[in-house]
């Protein structure tokens, strides 16, 4: 509808006989548009996604002959266990790209490994999200289980967590 108008506009601008009533863009209103509705993953998208990451590992190996008969080690950079408790907890949680990195592991609840486990529920506490906002959010059970992985396995010193960096 700018267009439109914009173009009716210049048109009497440049000969005002061609519209011998004025400019008929005058007076009518612009078209509302319907809200933008969130866009989410299907629950197909959603299962395959997570079978992907659990599957990561094979991903980071090694390739080649050379380990074709026994399991292969992994890359020297590859953590396919931080990638999975990533795509896992935003799964999970619908935590935005920027609250994710900024997440402190004693924003976690429970905060041992241990209980984090075999709790009935987790949460991650005081997420600083946009314009200044504190939010707690919860964790689903694959979440859990995938973080208790990746603290167990990828940062096994930690056993109560104190003030670390999630990833």
């Amino acid at each position: 509808m700018a267009s439109l108008s914009g173009f009716t506009t210049w048109v009497c601008a440049q000969d005002e006989d061609i519209f011998p009533a004025g400019d008929p863009s005058k007076g009518i209103g612009e078209l509302g548009l319907p809200p933008l509705e969130p866009r989410s993953l299907n629950d197909d998208q959603v299962r395959s996604l997570k079978n992907i990451c659990d599957r990561l590992h094979r991903f980071y190996q090694l390739k080649g002959r050379r380990w074709a008969k026994g399991e292969a080690p992994v890359l020297a950079n590859g953590r396919p266990l931080r990638d999975r408790v990533i795509v896992y907890t935003l799964l999970s949680t619908g935590l935005r790209r920027e609250e994710l990195v900024k997440l402190d592991l004693d924003q976690l609840v429970p905060n041992e490994v241990d209980i984090l486990r075999k709790a009935r529920q987790g949460q991650i506490v005081r997420v600083q999200g946009k314009g200044k906002t504190e939010r707690t959010v919860f964790l689903s059970a694959d979440a859990r289980s995938a973080l208790a992985d990746y603290l167990e396995q990828e940062r096994p010193g930690i056993r109560v967590i104190i003030q670390k960096r999630f990833f």
